[in-house]
C-alpha cells in the first residue's frame, strides 16, 4: 500500500467517525499532518507542548496512532484545543 492511499484510507476513517458516514469531497478538504513536528510548526508551539497536549487534550478521532506513526486531523485537533478548559494557547 502506497502513502497516498493510506493517507486516503486514513481521510475516510476520520471522515466517517465524524459525519457517520465517508465523504470524498470532504476527505479531499481535510488537512492532514503528519507527526508531531509538523503539528507543532502548524500551531506555532513546540513539540514538547505538542507532546503534553497528546497526554491530556488530543484524542482520536483528532489524532490517529499506527505504530509509530501519528497523523493529525488539523480541523478537529483545532476544535479540541479550542474545548479545552484552562488552556493557554491562542491560535493567531
Amino acid at each position: 500500500m502506497t502513502g497516498e492511499e493510506i493517507a486516503s484510507l486514513i481521510r475516510d476513517t476520520i471522515d466517517a467517525a465524524v459525519a457517520g458516514k465517508p465523504s470524498t469531497e470532504q476527505a479531499k478538504e481535510r488537512k492532514i499532518l503528519h507527526g508531531k513536528k509538523e503539528l507543532a510548526r502548524e500551531l506555532s508551539v513546540s513539540v514538547s507542548t505538542v507532546s503534553r497536549w497528546l497526554d491530556s487534550t488530543i484524542k482520536p478521532p483528532a489524532v490517529i496512532r499506527a505504530g509509530r506513526v501519528l497523523l493529525f486531523d488539523y480541523d478537529l485537533v483545532l476544535e479540541q484545543l479550542k474545548n479545552c478548559d484552562g488552556l493557554r494557547w491562542n491560535n493567531r
